[in-house]
Order: structure tokens, then C-alpha cells, then sequence
């Protein structure tokens, strides 16, 4: 067979492919799932990934560095004129956070002089110069609670063993800014 005559079959067949593939119903292909539809699969979902185990590998503090933070970050308080982030599930005692995995994380944030402006929400994992957003992962739980404020909860959060420092950030219509670093000690998994 001539070798011209190999490389116009070998057109055809390509084209007849993709005309297959342009035929409405020949494709499996779904339609873009809407913004609600994701929505739904991400929080039907029953954990919730915050860190993984290589990213709390880069995070993962010494437990002198989180004696030595939580020390010093207290002593260090200050009033704020931004929002209240006020720490519901778990228990904040003593600055840390002691908990196992998976926990129920819940975090709410009050209006101080002005309501809260959750598109300034930052939430961050860091230690150091490594650190991660977990922003949007946490976003799609957050609801408004009528008052100017907001609060997100999210069942099954996994964070893996370890002591972390994680951060937030959230302003207020007016601009003020309040952050506040709170540290995570996470003793055993189930």
C-alpha cells in the first residue's frame, strides 16, 4: 500500500472520530454542574480535608514552638475595634485548641461598630515562611446570622496530629481589621 494512500485513511478515520464525538448523545459527557450543585456534593460530603499529611508536614510545629507562640501571642492581646471572632466548637483553653481528629470546627463572627465583611475572610495555616489558604474551603459553610454577623461549622474537619498555628483575618464594612492567630493541638486520630 502506498504511503499516501496510509495517511489519507488515517484522516478519515480521525475525522470520523471526532464527527462521532459531535454527534449529540455519542459523548458521555455531563453538563457543567451549577454553582448550587457543587455546593451540595462538597458539604454532603463527611469529612472535610483542611490539611493534608504532606501540607502538616511543612506546618507542623515542635511543642516548644507552641509553648513558646501560645506565651507569647498571649501576653500580647490587645483590644480590637474590628469584629469579635468568637471560637464555638472545640474549646478554646489556655489559647490552644486541644482536640482529636476528625473535630467540629465552628467559628462565628460578631459585629463590633460596624457589620462583618465576610469577603475580607482569610484562613490560614501557617508556620513560618511555609504557610496554606484554607479561605476557600471553609467559605462554602459560612451563613449569615441576621445581626450584621457570620459564623461557618463544619462537621468532620480533619486536621492531622500535630500542633498548628492557624490563622484569621476578617474585617468589617468600615474597614477595621481584626486577626487573630489561634493554635491547634491535635493529640490523637480516630
Amino acid at each position: 500500500m502506498p504511503q499516501g494512500s496510509k495517511h489519507a485513511r488515517f484522516i478519515v478515520y480521525v475525522l470520523v472520530g471526532l464527527t462521532c464525538l459531535s454527534v449529540p448523545g455519542a459523548s458521555q459527557a455531563q453538563p457543567e454542574p451549577r454553582q448550587d450543585d457543587r455546593l451540595a456534593a462538597r458539604t454532603s460530603l463527611r469529612e472535610v480535608i483542611l490539611l493534608t499529611e504532606e501540607e502538616a508536614g511543612q506546618l507542623r510545629m515542635t511543642a516548644e514552638q507552641l509553648r513558646l507562640e501560645v506565651q507569647t501571642k498571649t501576653k500580647s492581646l490587645k483590644s480590637i475595634s474590628g469584629p469579635h471572632i468568637v471560637f464555638q466548637k472545640p474549646d478554646l483553653i489556655e489559647g490552644v485548641v486541644r482536640t482529636t481528629t476528625p473535630l467540629d470546627l465552628s467559628v462565628a463572627f460578631k459585629p463590633n461598630r460596624a457589620p462583618v465583611n465576610m469577603e475580607s475572610l482569610a484562613v490560614r495555616a501557617r508556620k513560618g515562611i511555609f504557610k496554606k489558604n484554607l479561605t476557600d474551603i471553609v467559605m462554602p459553610y459560612v451563613i449569615p446570622d441576621g445581626d450584621g454577623g457570620f459564623s461557618f461549622a463544619i462537621e468532620s474537619a480533619v486536621i492531622p496530629r500535630g500542633n498548628f498555628r492557624i490563622e484569621i483575618t476578617i474585617a468589617d464594612q468600615n474597614g477595621e481589621r481584626t486577626i487573630q492567630g489561634y493554635h491547634f493541638q491535635i493529640t490523637r486520630q480516630f
